[in-house]
Formats: C-alpha cells, structure tokens, sequence
C-alpha cells in the first residue's frame, strides 16, 4: 500500500485517536491552508502575494520489520508513534493503532523536508506543508510569520479563533522552557535534574526539541503561538536510548498533554511510568562521566536499553545484541537467549519489542531507587567488556547464560563444565559483580552490605579482584586495560596483571590465592592452641600483613603447585609469603620464623614438612577450584 492521501480523510480506526485521549485538528500548515492565510495577510497589508513553496512532507510509515524501522530513525526527523493532528487531553505515553497487529510495528509518524526520497516502506504522504521560520521576511511587516500561522490556525479550525489581526507590531509566541526533574522516592518533594533527556514540542507539525542540561533545563529554540504538544524521548545526548517501558518501539514514553506555550516544568513521581526511566537515565549518564573521570573505557555510546515491568521476564541482562547484530546465522541464539530470559515461549510483546530494537541492556522495571543504581552499575560494566573484547567472547558469554537458563533457570551453572564459555562467563559476571561491590561499598561504606554476587560458584574470584580495587593495589582502568579479547578466563586475567604490574604481582597473586579462586592451590592453614594471642606477620617482597591471631583462632594463605613437587617452597612464587613470623603476645618472642623454606626455631621440622601438618581436605572443590588443604597447630609447648 503505496497512497498519497488528500489531508483529512484518514479513516476510523486508521490513524484516529480517541476523542477521550485528544482532540483532532486540522492542519494550519497544509500548504493550501498556509496560501489562503498569506494571501489575506498580503491584502490587509497591501503588499504583491506572494506563491508559497512547499517546505515539509507530513508523512507516516508502517515497517515491518527492525531493518526498515531503522531506516525510518535514519532519516534524522523526530519520529512518533502517535499521530501529530492533535491536541492531546490526558498523559499518553504510547499509542498503538487499532489496524495493527499487537505483535508488529504500529505507524511511525514524522516530518520530513520537502524533497527527501523516501524510503520504499509502506507509507501514506498525510500532508505537503508550509512550515514558515522565525526570522522575520524582507519586505513584510514586523510578525507577518507569526500572524500567518495564527491565521491559517483559525482558518483550518474555524471553532478556534485566534487573535492574529492584533499581532501588528509584534513577532508574538514564545520559546518554551522548563526542567525536568524525578523524585528518588516517596519522601522527596524536590527532586533532581533528569539529564540529557530530549524535551520535544509540537503543534500538528511543526516540531522542535532540546536536550536537558545538567539542570534538567531545556530551552526551545522555536516560537510557538499557540499551547503545544510536550513529551519526553528517553533519547540521551550522550547517545544511549531507552525503550520499552509500555511495550513501545519508539523512545517517547510521556507525552504530556498541551500545555502553555510559555513552558513546562516535568516532575517524576514514584506512580509515573517515566519514574524508573528518568532515574536510570541519571544513572547512565553518571556511568559515562565515571568512565571519563576514572580514565576508564566506556561502554559504548549506541546502547539500546530495554526496561520493562512485564513479568515474563526473570531478569536484567547485558547481550549487547544491537552491537552484536541480528543475521540468519544468530537467529537461534537470539531467540534462544530471549527465551533464557522468560519464564514462557515469546509472547507478541517481548517479540515485537525485543526482535525490533535489539536490546544491549535489559532491564527488569525495578521499583527500589538504590536498585537501580546497582543493576544499572552492574550491566553496564558489562558493556565496558564488551568494548575491549567484542562479538568472539561475548557470544560464548550469551551461549553459557542459554546453556544454564535452559531447561531451568540456574543463574550461572554450578562451575562444573569447565570449558571456554564457563571461562567466559565466570570471567564477564567476576568482572561486573566487583564493581558493583566497588558500587556498593562507595554508597553505603558498610562492610556487611558488600554482598553482590555471594553464593555463586565464582564469589572467590569475585573476592579477590574486588579486594585488588578496594586496597587500591590496581584501580578499575588498569584491570579493565587488561581485558583484550585474548583475556579468556579468571586464570588469563590474573596472569595478565601480574606480569603488567610488576611491583603488586605479589599483592595480586596473594588476594587471588587466599581467596581460593586459582584453579588448584594449596592452602595452608595456622591454628593458635597455644593459649595466648600470637601476632602473625607475612611478607611477599616489600609488602607485608600483619594479624593478631586470637586464641582457638585460624589464620592462613594458599599456594600453587610448582609442576609435579609433593611439597611447596617459599621462594620464588608470587600466590604465598616470602616469610612467616609468628610472635607470642605481649612480649613479642618469636614462636615461628621461616623464611625461603628454612625454620629459624630448632625444635621445628622444615615449615613444609607434613609430619607437622594434619591434611584435612586433599582435593576439596570450591567452584572450580581444587584445594589441598593442610592446617598447622601451635600449642602450649611451642611457646615455652
């Protein structure tokens, strides 16, 4: 279907909103329209008409498919999916034309100039329009653009007359401003700034935007004479848009109602639908300038970010599809990974929204502000991985979350497969869940709320590199500089950083070690029978920790094995200490001194000796660690 259509003969149901949600108008700049109105404005004036040229093209599309909506958003016009001929009553915030499917694309309505090819999509040509600018015409009178647009309005809508004759002396209308603000919760009354947001206003088709500041203030640049149209598109100046939150493929999801001229100042409840999507947009924006101010890469500037509170779904995610592509070849794990993600078969909303925009985040509508701020800060330290590594490693993270979510939902497996996609995705949920504890302890500086990822097979990983950032021994821009593509798994990382940052190779390969996240270690545990507390001193080259051991205590460290050697020797490896120094408190006499395999207290065997050591586990598996694990006790002779 390939029609022009005259103005005003959409028919029932095709294109017509209903009348409880808005009012129809005809169009004041339908070029014809726009002629009779210069035409009298030429006469009052006693000035030679003037022939109008066409400036725009009124038109709507129907596409089938991603690929055609995306040649839609190409085109550079502010696109809509509800139509621009009206004024709007009550809060809309998507609308789905009745002639359409549920489970397809509804009408996308825009203005485009005069001349531009369009697109061979399924389209109606609504209006040729007149569209005059802001600037005043040589040869005319002060305001004879603004008086033309109020007196085509009149002429179009004859019950809704206007004042033009008035406007002699002046340009008249206004340039619209205001901020848009959210409340973070029930009990704020304020709120604050949502951040480059885009504001667009309309009257029928003349269409104007700005982005908001770091304010939330927007100011638009066109004049407006009469009360136009206002709506909010989760579209970010910094690139990354938002979708879905009422099963819509479009970005606008508030659409005011008219309002003055003058302006509009937005505020976010708690109740409205635009809550979650104006917070996780501070979010993100605060992610980005994090990136920049920690000289971190960031994620990358086109995210699609797909929010939705539709129970299907189990679950935020990060598959980075749009980045990745849809083609034939990736059809099965595309709509695999959708169906890891829901607790049913496809339903037409998750097709239509999901299979048309491509999410790379997806998030879960949460209704807890501080959710948020961690499921945002945790998906997109994700999309930072993705930026170093891109399509090889993450399609073997998107495979392993189908793997363990098929046919039942078990997060992230039980680390018991142990190939190159568990490598993949233990090294992705390691990476983003310690930073989300970096998150964690940075807002609420309580040790007992840094819990993200607890309980998975991989929290010794989690631990170790959350305790690498948290000391500062390696902030977040060093790792993450790290993690090229050739960084596979929690293994290859671990050695990438100790043989990049020489000088905290040891802190590194102790934090790892004593979290019990090598591969297969030895961990050797020190118990205090002795009766008094000990003081128990470690170092590995220049660093040294120091404990207080009470008693009944147990402190301990890990160690790696050196090829097939049955014992383990302190020199020259980086996962244990140097030197071990156990002293008796108070008067600090030396109980226990070794250093590089050698005891300095005579009635000691050799430290590894194990006639002195009690092997409780031989190979004990911790995730997909294996531990032999091996505990020493001090007791009262010891200390004599």
């Amino acid at each position: 279907m390939y029609r022009i259509n005259p103005p005003d003969t959409l028919i029932s149901g095709d294109g017509i909103m209903p009348p409880a949600y808005a009012i129809a108008i005809n169009n004041p700049y339908e070029i014809s329209v726009m002629q009779i109105a210069s035409d009298s404005l030429c006469l009052l004036n006693n000035i030679p008409a003037i022939q109008l040229s066409p400036t725009d093209v009124y038109v709507r599309f129907l596409p089938k498919d991603s690929l055609e909506l995306r040649t839609i958003q190409a085109l550079g016009t502010e696109i809509f999916d509800i139509p621009l001929h009206y004024d709007y009553l009550v809060d809309l915030n998507s609308f789905h034309d009745p002639t359409v499917p549920d489970s397809l694309i509804t009408w996308q309505y825009t203005v485009v100039p005069f001349g531009t090819v369009i697109p061979n999509i399924e389209h109606e040509v609504i209006d040729t329009c007149y569209i005059p600018t802001d600037e005043p015409m040589r040869g005319f009178p002060d305001g004879f653009n603004c008086r033309l647009e109020m007196l085509a309005d009149s002429i179009a809508n004859p019950g809704r007359m206007t004042n033009y004759n008035r406007l002699t002396n002046t340009r008249g209308g206004s340039y619209p401003c205001g901020t848009v603000k959210v409340l973070t919760d029930t009990d704020d009354y304020i709120g604050v700034p949502v951040k480059g947001v885009k504001v667009k206003v309309f009257k029928c088709v003349k269409v104007a935007y700005d982005y908001t500041d770091a304010n939330g203030c927007y100011y638009i640049n066109k004049r407006f004479y009469t009360n136009p149209n206002y709506s909010i598109a989760f579209e970010n100046e910094k690139g990354f848009t938002e979708y879905g939150i009422d099963n819509s493929v479009t970005t606008s999801w508030f659409k005011c109602k008219s309002h003055s001229n003058n302006g509009y100042n937005f505020i976010f409840g708690t109740n409205d639908v635009a809550w979650a999507p104006a917070l996780i947009n501070n979010c993100i924006v605060d992610f980005y300038e994090g990136c920049v101010s920690d000289a971190c890469t960031p994620p990358p500037s086109n995210l699609h970010v797909l929010i939705t509170n539709n129970t299907d779904f189990q679950g935020s995610g990060a598959p980075m599809l749009r980045q990745i592509g849809y083609s034939d070849s990736l059809k099965t794990v595309f709509l695999d990974y959708l169906n890891s993600r829901l607790g049913v078969s496809l339903s037409s909303f998750v097709y239509k929204v999901v299979r048309y925009i491509l999410p790379d985040i997806m998030i879960l509508d949460p209704s807890d502000y501080d959710e948020i701020k961690e499921t945002v800060y945790h998906e997109l330290t994700h999309a930072c991985h993705y930026s170093m590594v891109g399509f090889p490693l993450w399609m073997k993270v998107i495979r392993e979350t189908v793997r363990n979510s098929i046919p039942e939902d078990i997060g992230y497996g039980y680390g018991t497969i142990n190939d190159a996609q568990q490598d993949a995705c233990e090294l992705a949920e390691v990476w983003a869940f310690a930073n989300q504890r970096l998150w964690q302890w940075d807002y609420y500086h309580d040790a007992n709320l840094v819990n993200a990822g607890d309980g998975y097979w991989f929290s010794p990983a989690i631990d170790a590199l959350y305790n690498i950032m948290h000391t500062g021994t390696l902030n977040r821009s060093q790792i993450l500089s790290q993690m090229t593509h050739s960084v596979t798994s929690v293994d290859v990382l671990r050695s990438r950083l100790m043989m990049e940052y020489v000088s905290q190779r040891y802190v590194v390969g102790r934090m790892f070690a004593e979290e019990g996240s090598l591969s297969a270690q030895t961990r050797w545990r020190i118990r205090n029978n002795s009766g008094v507390s000990l003081v128990y001193t470690r170092k590995w080259g220049s660093e040294v920790d120091t404990e207080i051991v009470p008693v009944s205590d147990t402190v301990m460290f890990s160690a790696v094995p050196i090829g097939n050697a049955s014992f383990y020797y302190l020199q020259g490896t980086y996962y244990y200490p140097d030197e071990v120094i156990i002293r008796r408190m108070p008067d600090w006499s030396i109980v226990f001194h070794q250093t590089n395999g050698v005891t300095s207290v005579p009635f000691h065997h050799p430290f590894f000796n194990t006639a002195e050591w009690d092997e409780v586990n031989r190979y004990s598996v911790v995730g997909n660690t294996t531990i032999r694990d091996y505990i020493y006790t001090i007791d009262a002779l010891d200390i004599l």
